[in-house]
Formats: structure tokens, C-alpha cells, sequence
């Protein structure tokens, strides 16, 4: 197919998909959201039932506020209770740092100063490619090993299987599950017991964090302090690197699977177009050959007539079938 009408096709399938996910999740969320501003209007009436003296502009004040603050990175509970803690400590920071050229980019934290967000830009411009740069060197590395294991797979699944087709199928398959097991659930276990979520809860962080969707609705590291905090938020790192590497590494073996199934789809074609063309070579050939036998069969035939003739032509001067005159010179007529 041609490389423009493929990118179309592509692009509106791109498009469909995203209007049949924008319906779906409209009827899920939308209920959930009318659910949930009842429950929050409910709460408020209740909250101003008790507090007769509190009017509700002044309240909606206060919420905007700690609704805002909870964006710029500030702990409501921390400013109710009296115990704040600065956002911006090194750990926080590197971990902000690494949410950036990950573009994670959970958004719990971000820079509100202008000197930070002007260095903000003049850091993701150097940090995202050196990151991606360190991801495609890392992903093309194991890819070797990967087609070793992959090849191995193969090599082990043609004793049972003979179709090529078939086992590059159920590679991708296994490869799919086993990414998925050992990305998402197995991490998702170890995030709901630290973090005290439910294990759909912790897969879902787990998925958006390492495919850098990273919408912040639920953040790790945000339960400890001192060193444990700092061993977590290292740990956080190291395990949305590897799993990075590791969809990376995914991501150029199934691009050499797709060479292979194009090889294989060609390899098909082209037997069938030879498998079409011998037997119009074999036909040709029939044709020919019944074509040489029917004019061996007439020259046969001709040198059977000429062989005839010839005897007969024979016959008449050695049978004596009439005089011979002379014709002077040695020449004879026969009469």
C-alpha cells in the first residue's frame, strides 16, 4: 500500500477511535461526576445546617483556596494542622526532575515562579532528548537478547507448529502478557501495600505513570519522610526506568516481528504468484509439446510419403517399365 494512503487510513482510525472513546467515557464519567457533585452539595448544606454563622460565599472561599493551593503542591492537611513541609526539598525536587524528562509529568508539583519556569523550559529542552536518546540506546542493546530469547521461542514452537505465521502470533501474545504481569500487576501489588491503595487503583497509576500519561490524580511517595522517603522516590525512579527501557526494547522487537510478518505475507504471495505461474508454464509446456508431437507425427508422415515416391520412382527404372533410348553422351530416355 502506498505510504500516504496508509498514514490516512491510519489518521482516521486515530480519529474514530478518539470520538468512541470520548462517547464511552462520557457515559461513564458523566454519571460518576453528577454522582459526586450531589454527594459534594449534600456535604456543603449539611456543613452550613451546623454552622449558621458561616455564609456560603465565604466557604466557597476557603475551598477555591485550598483548591488552589492543593495545585501549586500544598498539603491542606499540613496547613490545617500546622505542620508544613516544604514541597521544594531536593528529594521533591529530583523527583519533580524526573517526572520532566520522563514527561511523566504528574502535574502534583510544578514550578509558579517565572525564574523557575523559564528554567523549567530551558530544562526539559536538554533533559527529555538526552532521555529519549538514553532510551532508544538501551532498547536497541536488549533488543539482541530479546530476539535470542524470541528466536529460541520460535525454534521450540516449530517442533509443534508448523505455520510461521501462527507462532509469531502467539509470540506476541505471550509477550503481551507477560509485559503486562511483570510492568503493571506485579508493581501494582507493591504500590497498594505501600501506598494503601486498591490493587485496580495501583494498576491504573502503574499504567499511566510508565506509558507517561501521568494524569496526578494519584501520586506515590507522598507517605513517608527522611531517608525512607528518599530510597522510595530512588526506588519510583529506577522502576519507571526500567519499565521504560523495557516497552522501548517491546517496541523494536515487534517493529522486527512486523518485518517478519511483511516478510511472510511477500514469501506467500510470491508462491502463489509462481505457484500461478508454473502452472502456466506447465500448460504452455502441454501445448507445446502436443504442438511438437503433431508435427512429428506430420513429418513422419511427410518422409513416409517422400520415401513413397521415391521407390516408386525406383521401381519404374529398375522394373524396366519401358525402353531406354539413347540420347547420345552417355544419356539415356526411358520410353
Amino acid at each position: 500500500m502506498d505510504p500516504l494512503w496508509r498514514a490516512l487510513i491510519l489518521f482516521l482510525t486515530c480519529i474514530v477511535y478518539l470520538f468512541v472513546g470520548a462517547g464511552i467515557f462520557s457515559v461513564l464519567e458523566g454519571h460518576y461526576e453528577k454522582v459526586t457533585k450531589t454527594d459534594i452539595n449534600q456535604t456543603i448544606f449539611d456543613f452550613l445546617g451546623k454552622h449558621k454563622d458561616v455564609e456560603v460565599n465565604e466557604l466557597l472561599t476557603v475551598v477555591h483556596k485550598l483548591h488552589d493551593a492543593f495545585h501549586s503542591g500544598v498539603n491542606a492537611d499540613e496547613v490545617v494542622e500546622g505542620t508544613y513541609h516544604n514541597r521544594w526539598d531536593v528529594v521533591n525536587a529530583f523527583y519533580f526532575c524526573v517526572t520532566t524528562i520522563t514527561t511523566i509529568g504528574f502535574g502534583h508539583l510544578s514550578p509558579s515562579s517565572y525564574a523557575g519556569k523559564i528554567f523549567f523550559i530551558l530544562y526539559a529542552l536538554i533533559g527529555i532528548p538526552t532521555m529519549a536518546w538514553f532510551l532508544i540506546e538501551a532498547g536497541l542493546l536488549f533488543k539482541k537478547k530479546f530476539k535470542i530469547l524470541h528466536q529460541k521461542f520460535q525454534n521450540s514452537l516449530s517442533n509443534h507448529i508448523s505455520a510461521r505465521l501462527v507462532r509469531l502470533t502467539i509470540s506476541i501474545i505471550i509477550a503481551a502478557v507477560l509485559t503486562y504481569v511483570f510492568l503493571i500487576v506485579i508493581p501494582a501489588g507493591i504500590f497498594a501495600h505501600v501506598e494503601g491503595w486498591s490493587h485496580m487503583d495501583a494498576q491504573y497509576f502503574a499504567f499511566s505513570a510508565i506509558f507517561t500519561i501521568g494524569f496526578g490524580d494519584l501520586i506515590p511517595t507522598e507517605q513517608h519522610t527522611g531517608w525512607q522517603e528518599w530510597i522510595y522516590k530512588l526506588a519510583t525512579t529506577f522502576y519507571y526506568f526500567i519499565a521504560m527501557v523495557f516497552l522501548v526494547t517491546i517496541g523494536c522487537v515487534l517493529q522486527d516481528l512486523r518485518s517478519d510478518f511483511n516478510v511472510v505475507s511477500h514469501h506467500r504471495m510470491m508462491m502463489d504468484n509462481n505457484g500461478g505461474q508454473t502452472r502456466m508454464e506447465e500448460q504452455m509446456g502441454a501445448d507445446v509439446e502436443e504442438k511438437e508431437l503433431a508435427l512429428g507425427h506430420l513429418a513422419l508422415q511427410t518422409a513416409d510419403t517422400d520415401t513413397n515416391i521415391d521407390i516408386g520412382v525406383e521401381d519404374n527404372y529398375s522394373d524396366g517399365g519401358g525402353d531406354d533410348e539413347d540420347m547420345g553422351d552417355g544419356k539415356y530416355r526411358r520410353i
